[in-house]
């Protein structure tokens, strides 16, 4: 059972042992040996400032990030192999969607890669090696 403990902003979970991660490691989470990220895809790095605010970098392809020597991003596009999936309810009821969207794609044998976004939601990604790009 994920328990929860109560803050100011939302139902964070003490442990994501069910499956989930935390959305700050999602890019070394879901890139492999399988799914690379590809060198013309847009990445960036969010970051909190010493006065407490959040920013984020210039958003640059995975090609040039890795010239710049900057450390790892932590924000990708939504690849064109890649569907997401996103819980997007009131904050108690998120992780019981989450967990029955998990059900449901194990039960019809799909794999996927869930994260919790820090706030309230859940991201779940699906991989596919045949996903066709309608434009």
């Amino acid at each position: 059972m994920l328990a929860y403990e109560k803050s100011a902003s939302a139902m964070v979970p003490k442990t994501l042992a069910e499956g989930c991660h935390f959305e700050s490691g999602a890019l070394l989470h879901l890139q492999g040996p399988r799914f690379p990220i590809p060198e013309n895809a847009w990445v960036a790095r969010r970051f909190k400032a010493s006065d407490g605010t959040i920013g984020c970098t210039k958003w640059l392809t995975w090609a040039d990030w890795k010239t710049q020597g900057k450390n790892l991003p932590n924000y990708r596009q939504v690849l064109p192999n890649e569907i997401v999936l996103e819980t997007d309810f009131e904050k108690e009821t998120n992780w019981t969607i989450a967990k029955k969207i998990m059900e449901l794609l194990r039960q019809q044998g799909y794999g996927y890669k869930c994260f919790f976004s820090g706030n309230k939601s859940f991201h779940i990604h699906l991989f596919f090696t045949n996903l066709q790009v309608i434009e």
